[in-house]
């Protein structure tokens, strides 16, 4: 009898040690934790100065191409869809917000310059896109037609007539996504391995949980 009682309360002893060791597991669980981000690079062919093409952050491919000239009516289709995230046209760019698309999208700069060092993304502050010009023609000087676009990164490549060079900002940007997701931007290069324009390189990091984390 005696054996009996000491194996019982051997078995309740065990069964509440698990029971705690469990709750304990549930506090610090991982599912807490937001996953960590998707990086990538993308590389573009964006040397058509009669295209836009659409790019989608969960598959990480470019969904798509549109005319450039707002007299095809491409832009009107594309506003409808909700399937890309960003657009470029040469080193114009697009996100799925404002005039451009019906999308949750938009954009802002980094306070931080180091594509590592951009950990979250913030709840607000991102401008969506308005009325931009953009070249359609290799003409000089430039021919300018009335597109639509982000403005937050225009400056993100520019060609210096007086040195005959491209100049690359040294800034990172946050995307917020069609769907209110979030990835962070560093455009790299805007030439290809023989300094032709129009080659883009961007490399980016997408949090498809939901979360603001980038990390």
């Amino acid at each position: 009898m005696k054996n009996e009682k000491l194996l019982l309360r051997l078995l309740i002893i065990t069964l509440f040690s698990g029971l705690l060791i469990s709750c304990d597991d549930d506090d610090g669980s991982e599912e807490d934790l937001p996953q960590a981000a998707m990086y990538n690079t993308l590389t573009l062919d964006a040397q058509e100065r009669t295209l836009w093409h659409y790019f989608n952050f969960e598959d990480g491919n470019i969904v798509g191409t549109g005319s450039a000239d707002p007299q095809d009516g491409d832009d009107a289709t594309w506003k409808q869809r909700t399937d890309w995230d960003l657009a470029f046209h040469r080193n114009d760019v697009r996100t799925n917000s404002g005039v451009s698309g019906i999308g949750q999208g938009g954009m802002l700069e980094a306070t931080e310059t180091d594509f590592e060092e951009v950990l979250v993304a913030p709840a607000s502050g991102y401008t969506v896109d308005d009325s931009i010009q953009i070249a359609l023609t290799p003409a000089m000087p430039p021919v300018y037609t009335g597109s639509t676009g982000n403005s937050v990164c225009d400056d993100w490549a520019s060609y210096d007539h007086d040195e005959h060079a491209w100049i690359f900002a040294e800034k990172v940007f946050i995307v917020k996504t069609a769907d209110g997701k979030y990835a962070k931007i560093w455009l790299k290069s805007f030439l290809d391995d023989e300094d032709n324009s129009g080659r883009i390189t961007m490399e980016y990091a997408y949090q498809s949980d939901g979360s603001t984390s980038l990390e």
